[in-house]
């Protein structure tokens, strides 16, 4: 959780990732606790990947991820799952 100026912390988490070239687009996968992995963003774009989680509850735990995929005659194949955010 960042902190704004004053020390009060702020509603929101802002992940962000670094492209790896070779894949079609990208999945960004979030859970609560012990929770499952939910798909949150998905973009087809390269470059940098970013999400923001408005309204976040500071006493619960987020942990990110995220899949690179492409796409092999008509089928969606996905990398292995990426270093987890906390």
């Amino acid at each position: 959780m960042r902190k704004a100026k004053g020390g009060k912390p702020l509603n929101s988490i802002r992940v962000t990732y670094s492209n790896i070239s070779g894949y079609q687009g990208y999945v960004v996968e979030m859970k609560t606790g012990s929770g499952k992995y939910k798909k949150v963003k998905e973009t087809s774009r390269g470059g940098t990947i970013r999400f923001e989680k408005k309204k976040i509850n500071p006493k619960k735990k987020y942990q990110f991820r995220l899949k690179g995929f492409r796409e092999v005659r008509g089928k969606r194949i996905y990398t292995q799952i990426s270093v987890k955010k906390k």
